[in-house]
């Protein structure tokens, strides 16, 4: 059976390939000069054997250390200063060529070779170091070459192996959609438009699927007996599927600091996403996003006693990106976030604070007034009801949570952080444009926390941007929703649009 395809389980295959110039004769000139006994080809053979050792090992071990990059076994290919290679050696170096995503050139006058390699095989290059990289960058780009990188040093080498391998995340991801009145969009998430240019652009596919269907399979062994697909065997929920849902259910509520929910509740949520691995696996997707308001105003959650939000919490945690309100910008933001940063992002509605006497005004109206907003006129606020345990790292510590309840009747099990506990930490925020043409992201500081014992979709985080106006502008053209990591990546998202060809506004 397709096992559901994780964001952590992505590899980047990043092959590194030394040119080692070995020269025939002693001889000096305008390239080549040095004491005698250090310029015979014994000497070469020697001193570039070990530079390689060491590169392969430190160079490559350093880049080893990223997660979800897999370091192929470097290769040592020598070029005698005739300055050409043989047709065996390059068989050794194409020899992975269809699962390679990245060719890392170092060596005296790689670039030859590394530039006619780029131009047959048609694959990702980048020379190591200012001397490699500006020539042959230069070179192919001239050429109307577009897959050859620049890498200054083992930093920057870091972040464009993340960023590739973000891109491939993308290219790997097919959504399960459920969709109630169309594909396009939703009455959440009238800010996502544009699915064909998201392949285009991403190379993201989708597998469409009724709201009600979804729904309608939640009852337990009713296989056949689906009203919306009559006399077809379909995907409900069965009793071993049902003991995962209780395993599940029994683990976060045992994980929990504080719990206000009754078991029968936390089931009823967990079911949601339990079926939506299942469906996922079936329709070999690797993504969810199911619309809220629309699903809402039909009754059935009413009527099936749960809310999607600690399906995206639960899911999103465990590496399958997942996105409230049919936000299909926000789930492509969401995968290039957790593939770049290796960390579960959090996605809500991201507002600047406009607060009178004492509270926030707006949608969450009332949500509370903190010291800082009488200091800091920079405060923004994101906010849903459905943050995750790994916002710093899907391999870090969970964060502490306790259970809540969404409705005031007790159902929708909710995950509830407290923000305040992190006051002062440093948050990267991101989201492409409707057109899939533009990536915005912005860094914000924490100064508090909101609705951590409260119920519905009052769950959140105060943060102070540089400039709140400036960031409502910029944030006005890309949508509400901006999914959220802690740490400051905003540097690797620059580099992520780089990669992707697209325009990065910062704010």
């Amino acid at each position: 059976m397709y096992e559901v395809k994780k964001v952590t389980d992505v590899k980047l295959n990043v092959q590194l390939v030394y040119v080692a110039l070995i020269h025939e004769y002693v001889y000096e000139g305008p390239c080549r000069f040095g004491p005698k006994e250090c310029l015979t080809k014994e000497f070469d053979l020697m001193n570039q054997a070990e530079i390689f050792k060491a590169w392969s090992g430190g160079y490559g071990g350093a880049l080893a250390s990223v997660p979800g990059v897999n370091m192929m076994e470097p290769l040592y290919i020598k070029m005698s200063d005739e300055f050409f290679i043989t047709d065996e050696d390059e068989a050794r170096i194409a020899e992975h060529v269809a699962e390679t995503d990245l060719y890392i050139f170092t060596g005296m006058r790689c670039e030859k070779i590394a530039k006619e390699f780029a131009m047959k095989y048609d694959v990702p290059v980048a020379g190591e170091g200012m001397f490699a990289s500006t020539v042959l960058s230069s070179t192919l780009t001239a050429r109307g070459y577009d897959k050859v990188y620049s890498i200054l040093d083992v930093p920057d080498a870091m972040r464009l192996i993340r960023a590739l391998r973000a891109k491939k995340a993308l290219r790997e991801t097919r959504i399960l959609a459920a969709t109630r009145y169309n594909s396009v969009d939703s009455l959440g998430g009238l800010d996502t438009y544009c699915n064909d240019n998201a392949t285009k652009q991403l190379g993201i596919r989708y597998n469409y699927f009724s709201i009600h269907e979804f729904l309608d399979m939640l009852h337990v062994n009713e296989n056949d007996q689906n009203h919306t697909l009559p006399g077809r065997n379909v995907y409900n929920l069965t009793d071993e599927d049902m003991k995962e849902v209780e395993e599940i259910a029994d683990r976060y509520i045992a994980g929990a600091q504080e719990n206000d929910m009754d078991r029968k509740y936390v089931i009823n949520s967990v079911k949601a996403s339990v079926l939506a691995r299942k469906l996922m696996q079936h329709f070999q997707c690797n993504a969810f996003t199911a619309p809220c308001p629309d699903a809402c105003a039909t009754r059935r959650m009413n009527e099936e006693q749960f809310t999607f939000c600690f399906n995206h919490s639960i899911l999103n945690e465990a590496g399958i990106p997942s996105a409230c309100e049919y936000d299909l910008i926000g789930l492509y933001s969401i995968t290039a976030l957790a593939a770049l940063t290796h960390k579960a992002p959090y996605m809500a509605n991201t507002q600047p604070c406009v607060y009178y006497n004492g509270h926030v005004e707006g949608e969450y109206a009332g949500i509370g007034y903190i010291p800082e907003m009488d200091t800091d006129p920079n405060i923004y606020y994101t906010g849903h009801a459905t943050p995750n345990t790994k916002m710093f790292g899907f391999d870090a510590e969970p964060m502490k949570y306790a259970l809540r309840p969404f409705t005031n009747s007790g159902f929708g099990a909710t995950m509830r952080i407290n923000f305040d506990d992190y006051k002062g930490e440093t948050i990267t925020l991101m989201r492409f444009n409707p057109e899939c043409t533009m990536i915005m992201v912005a860094r914000g500081t924490v100064v508090g926390g909101f609705g951590y014992t409260t119920t519905g979709c009052s769950e959140g985080i105060y943060f102070s941007v540089e400039d709140k106006l400036d960031y409502f502008r910029k944030q006005a053209k890309f949508g509400l929703h901006m999914p959220t990591v802690f740490g400051d990546h905003v540097e690797d998202v620059k580099r992520l649009g780089e990669v992707l060809g697209l325009e990065v506004v910062v704010a």
